[in-house]
């Protein structure tokens, strides 16, 4: 099932690997696009349409988040007596974004499981949507580049370890076969020549 599935999605990544890495990486994030440049690799696919799709995917997957956090409805949310409780809190977590917030957004792409939860919360905060667009563009590129070159040296080097030993077993029969080719003519030769001796 499994070798199907990859079959599959090397297929699928031969016919459009931006498309393809796009909808991965808006639905699964970070995860899917290493899996995804790692298929991509091991398959000789260009690291470029995977890099490109995962960066779309993933850029226009914030601006929906950052949206939603910015909405009526979120705001409502927020102006529940919980999160009015809390207004010392993120006052704090505001002022932080507004003096390290490019640093900030890189560093947390590469915490698993905050993006999210850091675009959620600038979206609460009404964070500029200028700046939002700037500093995620550039933190989204760095986090998809790591992973689609990492995944994609990944790919190409175990397919090329592998294609190196392809003929292991065939080379591992012929040495098996001289090992013993050579047993047995010294086992003759021993035995014939010391007889006659």
């Amino acid at each position: 099932m499994f070798e199907s599935l990859a079959n599959n999605l090397v297929n699928w990544l031969l016919v459009a690997p931006i498309l393809v890495c796009f909808a991965g990486s808006f639905i699964g994030g970070t995860v899917v696009t290493l899996v995804f440049a790692t298929f991509a690799g091991s398959a000789g696919i260009p690291w470029w349409p995977i890099l490109a799709g995962a960066f779309l995917g993933n850029y226009c997957s914030d601006m929906a988040w950052f949206a939603l956090a910015r909405s009526r409805l979120a705001d409502r949310f927020r102006n529940s007596r919980y999160f009015l409780e809390q207004g010392e809190r993120i006052e704090r977590l505001r002022s932080n974004y507004r003096t390290r917030d490019w640093l900030f957004f890189i560093a947390i792409k590469f915490a698993y499981g905050l993006r999210i939860a850091q675009i959620l919360l600038l979206g609460a905060a009404h964070f500029a949507w200028r700046r939002f667009l700037k500093l995620d563009g550039l933190a989204v590129l760095v986090i998809n580049s790591a992973a689609v070159m990492a995944g994609w040296m990944f790919g190409r080097g175990v397919t090329r370890y592998l294609d190196l030993f392809e003929n292991t077993g065939t080379f591992a029969s012929l040495l098996v076969l001289l090992v013993m080719a050579y047993f047995a003519a010294k086992w003759l030769i021993n035995r014939y020549i010391s007889r006659r001796q």
